[in-house]
């Protein structure tokens, strides 16, 4: 990780590329936040480097009732609300987006965005 990677950016966007961070390390999935072997999905990325997760018995879930929810609403909300993914950025992660690699991206591309 280079040691400016996350200057200039808001707290939300350094969230996001701390997100683009752990997903590069643990890997990406679909359909649901998280899976054992610590995969996440775009919006699992998010959740877990603020610690709104909790293990369930099918794997990682993004935790509402955690104090840091608040901060994963916003960060949802400033991804959704240009419309930057058409049909939402969960759908985008489960169907249109092709690779780890290209979810990474993603988030790196809309750190400075937010």
């Amino acid at each position: 990780m280079l040691a400016n990677e996350k200057w200039g950016l808001s707290e939300n966007g350094k969230t996001l590329m701390d997100a683009a961070n752990y997903m590069d390390e643990h890997g990406w999935c679909r359909g649901k936040a998280g899976m054992y072997d610590g995969s996440v999905c775009l919006y699992g990325a998010i959740a877990a480097v603020i610690g709104a997760v909790k293990l369930h018995e099918d794997g990682l879930r993004i935790d509402i009732g955690h104090p840091n929810f608040k901060s994963f609403l916003a960060i949802q909300n400033a991804i959704e609300e240009p419309r930057i993914f058409i049909n939402g950025a969960a759908e985008w992660n489960d169907k249109g987006a092709k690779s780890k690699e290209q979810v990474v991206a993603k988030l790196r591309e809309l750190a400075p965005l937010i």
